[in-house]
C-alpha cells in the first residue's frame, strides 16, 4: 500500500513560524534559494507562491537545481512555471520498497526533441491526452509529466520516451495519443480504480527508466514525502501501469532550473530579482534593502499590506507577542495586575498625514508660546525703566531743594553781617569823633545797639546750622 500523505498541520506550523519571525526568507523557488546567498546545499526548503507556503526538496547538481514538490502541498496553490526554466528534461527520482532510492533523467525520444520539449502541469496537461479519469477522481490533485502532445502521439508511428540516454520505443498501434506520466498526491492513501494490465506484454518498454536510474547516495536521499503514486500510459499497445501494479513503487518528479555560471550573470540576475522582491514581501514583512530579502517586523510592530519596506510601530504602551505580525489587533497592551488586553478598539495605525499634524500642532503651540514670552520681556522692560526715570527726576527735584535752602542760608548770615557794615559813620567804617550828635548815636550806644543786634544775628545763625545738621 502507498505511503500515507504528511499532515497537512506542517504548513500550519510553518505558517505560525513565519508569522513570529522564524522563516524570515522567502523564496519562490530552489534558484532564489541558490541566487539569496550562493547556498548550493541539497536539502528541504519552504517556498511561498502568492503568500502560500508548500515544502520542497531542492537538489543541487552541478549547474542546475531540481524541485522535487512535498505531498503535504497538496492544498496549496502552486505556480508550477516559477520551478523550472527548462522543459528539455526532467528528474525523476523511484523508492523501492526497501527503501533506497535512484533517479534518472527523462526526456522525449532523440527522434521528437526538435519538435516538442516536455510539458509540466499542476492538476492540468493543455494539449495532452490525460489521465485515468476514474483514477483522478479520487487520487487528485496530480503533477502532470507529458512527452508527446496529442498533435504528434495521434498517429500510428514510433513513440516512446528517453530515459538515461536510451531511447524506448513502441508502435502506437491504433493512434490512441496518450504519452505520459501522473504523479498523484492522493492524500486520502485512496487506491486506483484503474491499476494496470496483469499480463502486459511490454514491461520492459513501460519500466525501461526504472531498469536504467542510478542509485542515489544516502545523504541525498529525500522523505517519503516527496514520492508520489503514480500512472504511466503510452499509446496504443504502448502499455498502462500505476505504483499498485508494481507492488507499490513510488516516484518524484524533479523540476529542472538552470544556475547561473559566471559572476557578472550572478549579479544581473540577482539585481533584477531584487528590484521585484519588495512587491513579493507579505503582510507582516518588508523589504529590507541591505539584506535583500523580505524581513518579518521587529516586535512591537506591524505591517498588514504585502510589498512594504518598513513596519508600523504599536501605539505606545502596546507589545506585539513576537515578529512577523500582519495586523495592528497583534498589539496589546501590557498590564501586570489585570493581564494582557487585545488591541480591539484601537487600530495603531500610524500615518504619516498623522505625523505631520503632530509636527504642525506643536511648532504652532510653540510659536504662539514664543510671542506671548517676547512680549512680556517687553513689557517688564518697559515697566524698568519707567520706575528708573522716577526715581532720578525725583532725586534731583529734592538736590535742588536743597541747594537752593542752603543758598538762602548763606544769604540770611550774609545780610546780618551787614547791618553792621552797612551803617554810616559805624567804627568799622569811620573813626572820626567829631560827629554831629543829633544825627548819628553815640559810640556807646551804637556798640550796644551792634552788640545785641549781632549776638541775635549770631543765634539765629546758629540757630539754622544745627536744624541743618539735624
Amino acid at each position: 500500500m502507498a505511503n500515507s500523505v504528511t499532515q497537512p498541520s506542517i504548513l500550519s506550523t510553518l505558517v505560525a513560524l513565519n508569522q513570529l519571525g522564524y522563516l524570515p526568507n522567502q523564496y519562490g523557488s530552489c534558484k532564489e534559494v541558490y541566487l539569496s546567498k550562493n547556498r548550493n546545499n541539497s536539502g528541504e526548503y519552504i517556498l511561498y507562491h502568492d503568500e502560500n507556503p508548500f515544502k520542497v526538496y531542492c537538489f543541487f547538481e552541478g549547474d542546475w537545481v531540481y524541485t522535487f514538490i512535498s505531498k503535504s502541498s497538496y492544498n496549496t496553490s502552486i505556480d508550477l512555471s516559477k520551478l523550472y526554466n527548462t522543459r528539455n528534461f526532467a528528474k525523476v527520482r523511484i523508492r523501492w520498497n526497501n527503501g533506497t532510492q535512484n533517479e534518472v533523467t527523462v526526456e522525449n525520444l532523440t527522434g521528437y526533441q526538435h519538435k516538442s520539449d516536455l510539458f509540466f502541469g499542476y492538476n492540468n496537461h493543455t494539449s495532452y491526452q490525460g489521465p485515468e479519469s476514474k483514477n483522478v477522481n479520487y487520487m487528485s490533485p496530480y503533477l502532470f509529466l507529458g512527452f508527446l502532445p496529442i498533435s504528434l502521439a495521434r498517429d500510428k508511428t514510433i513513440q516512446g520516451y528517453c530515459a538515461g540516454d536510451r531511447d524506448f520505443t513502441f508502435r502506437n498501434c491504433d493512434a490512441n495519443p496518450n504519452s505520459y506520466i501522473t504523479f498523484y498526491f492522493n492524500p486520502n492513501s485512496s487506491h486506483p480504480r484503474r491499476v494496470g494490465y496483469s499480463d502486459m506484454y511490454n514491461v520492459n518498454f513501460m519500466t525501461g527508466w526504472m531498469s536504467h536510474s542510478s542509485l542515489i547516495d544516502s545523504s541525498l536521499s529525500m522523505g517519503s514525502e516527496f514520492y508520489f503514486d503514480f500512472e504511466m500510459h503510452m499509446g496504443g499497445c504502448g502499455g498502462f501501469m500505476t505504483s499498485y501494479y508494481l507492488s507499490n513503487i513510488t516516484v518524484a518528479l524533479g523540476l529542472p532550473f538552470e544556475l547561473l555560471k559566471n559572476s557578472k550573470e550572478h549579479e544581473e540576475e540577482l539585481r533584477d530579482m531584487n528590484m521585484t522582491k519588495t512587491d513579493n514581501c507579505p503582510s507582516g514583512q518588508f523589504y529590507d534593502p541591505s539584506a535583500t530579502i523580505c524581513t518579518p517586523c521587529e516586535r512591537n510592530h506591524y505591517q498588514h499590506r504585502r510589498g512594504q519596506n518598513f513596519c508600523y510601530s504599536c501605539p505606545r504602551g502596546m507589545i506585539t507577542s513576537g515578529k512577523g505580525s500582519n495586523s495592528s489587533d497583534s498589539c496589546y497592551r501590557r498590564n501586570d495586575d489585570e493581564g494582557s488586553v487585545r488591541n480591539t478598539t484601537y487600530s495603531g495605525k500610524i500615518s504619516e498625514d498623522t505625523s505631520n499634524a503632530g509636527m504642525i500642532i506643536g511648532l504652532t503651540v510653540g510659536l504662539v508660546l514664543l510671542i506671548c514670552g517676547s512680549m512680556t520681556v517687553v513689557i517688564m522692560v518697559k515697566v524698568c525703566k519707567r520706575l528708573t526715570t522716577g526715581s532720578v527726576d525725583t532725586a534731583a527735584i529734592v538736590n535742588n531743594q536743597d541747594h537752593e535752602h542752603s543758598n538762602q542760608e548763606i544769604n540770611n548770615i550774609n545780610q546780618g553781617f551787614q547791618n553792621v557794615v552797612s551803617i554810616p559813620n559805624s567804627p568799622v567804617v569811620s573813626n572820626n569823633e567829631n560827629v554831629d550828635d543829633d544825627h548819628y548815636a553815640s559810640t556807646h550806644e551804637m556798640n550796644l545797639a551792634n552788640s545785641s543786634s549781632n549776638n541775635d544775628q549770631y543765634e539765629d545763625v546758629e540757630q539754622t546750622m544745627e536744624t541743618t545738621n539735624l
